[in-house]
């Protein structure tokens, strides 16, 4: 079954634009749209106005009544206050997303035209379709169901519907260190092969690090990244 996925980038560049076409995404919810208020409107106090009062009652959102907006609520819930997650809602002005339902399906750019011509709106995007993660997607592996509750904790799968990565990109890990020797880790690791492949105790590569062939313990000051404890799941 297919579930609506809020295509939504904070922190920059975010949602469509101007060149939004209502057949540039095809899997789409043909009745609702994601938008973002202009600074200058106050979203957080819109989303509680319209817990009280009709969307066609309140003067700022009668014109996005004429476009062929049946209503609209807050894209996220307001955190209480006092929470870390309060600072991030601000920081990022989540409060100005909104999830416009149209009357008519989005089958022409008639109702985005309109939309987005309002001075109050200044991006809007689709509620696009994502398609659930595939079982063959799903590590089948058994220290992933069985100890690696982390990667479910951060909703891991859910990336996994967007991309399941590739081998071409590094990840540094900067923590209390690695289990390089990890069955899973040491096939894939990267090493110093100048390290490797040089003079035992002697700083091959000329950076100050003697032997480092699998990375640095700067806690110890030893050549031996590898935790002598059980760390976090990262180091694990």
């Amino acid at each position: 079954m297919r579930r609506l996925f809020t295509a939504v980038m904070l922190g920059g560049i975010i949602l469509g634009g101007s060149n939004l076409s209502a057949n540039s995404i095809p899997e789409h919810d043909p009745h609702t749209l994601i938008v973002k208020f202009a600074d200058h409107i106050d979203g957080k106090a819109l989303a509680t106005r319209l817990k009280h009062t009709e969307m066609a009652r309140i003067a700022l959102l009668q014109s996005l009544a004429a476009s062929g907006v049946e209503s609209l609520r807050p894209l996220f819930s307001i955190p209480p206050k006092g929470l870390t997650r309060q600072g991030l809602y601000d920081s990022l002005k989540m409060g100005q997303y909104f999830l416009l339902n149209v009357v008519e399906p989005l089958t022409s750019d008639a109702i985005i035209s309109n939309v987005l011509g309002l001075n109050t709106i200044v991006s809007a995007d689709f509620n696009a379709y994502q398609t659930p993660l595939g079982a063959s997607e799903i590590p089948d592996d058994f220290w992933y169901a069985d100890s690696q509750w982390n990667m479910r904790m951060i909703h891991m799968e859910r990336a996994w519907e967007l991309t399941t990565g590739s081998n071409s990109i590094g990840v540094a890990v900067i923590d209390d260190g690695i289990a390089y020797t990890h069955p899973e880790l040491y096939s894939r690791i990267g090493f110093n092969t100048i390290e490797m492949y040089g003079f035992s105790d002697y700083d091959d590569d000329a950076n100050g690090l003697i032997d480092d062939i699998w990375g640095w313990d700067f806690g110890d000051n030893d050549n031996n990244p590898h935790p002598s404890f059980d760390g976090s799941p990262l180091c694990q």
